[in-house]
């Protein structure tokens, strides 16, 4: 049983969201010292060593001129639109995706994907429920073909699709908040 090589993953923020249900752009919301999307690329640049890329539709929008960001191979077609981005700019076997707004995520969920047993899997996600959980995963790079044929054919479900791959889920403990988004105010008001 091989686990993912912590050097061959390279790591990727799906910050493109439109955050319509918060009504603001939530990679910009603080919790405590840091943003959103500052706390995400922090996470994983500390867990995998070097800095993740940050994928979105709104490329010039206020990033550090030091961080890469990429556009969505189409805009306006959710994850789906930046996994396929990810997986044509990976040089990498796999990419771990992460979703921007997810606040209590750490080092700890990041770290038990990458001891996960990989047995030749196409797509390795955290869950607390025996469903996967696309926006905290590892992508391998050998699935560009199947999810750009999804978003070409209007398939934007990353859920499903996952579900016709080779796949498996790292468990994390029911109850840990680790898979917790953001999405509303009231989701915003809980965390503050």
């Amino acid at each position: 049983m091989n686990n993912v090589d912590h050097n061959d993953v390279t790591g990727y923020i799906l910050a493109g969201g439109e955050s319509k249900r918060m009504g603001i752009d939530k990679r910009w919301i603080r919790i405590g010292h840091h943003s959103l999307i500052e706390r995400a690329f922090n996470l994983l640049s500390s867990t995998l060593g070097q800095p993740p890329f940050v994928v979105c539709n709104d490329t010039e929008k206020g990033f550090p001129s030091t961080w890469e960001v990429i556009p969505d191979k189409v805009a306006g077609k959710g994850p789906l639109g930046g996994l396929v981005a990810v997986l044509e700019n990976c040089r990498s076997e796999w990419a771990l995706v992460l979703a921007v707004d997810l606040p209590y995520l750490t080092s700890q969920e990041i770290n038990l994907l990458l001891t996960s047993p990989q047995n030749d899997y196409e797509v390795i996600t955290l869950s607390d429920s025996g469903d996967p959980e696309p926006l905290v995963a590892l992508y391998n790079k050998s699935t560009l073909q199947f999810w750009t044929q999804r978003l070409n054919d209007g398939y934007l479900s990353l859920h499903r699709g996952i579900k016709k791959l080779k796949w498996k889920p790292a468990q994390i403990p029911v109850g840990c908040q680790a898979l917790t988004n953001l999405n509303t105010q009231e989701d915003l008001a809980k965390l503050i």
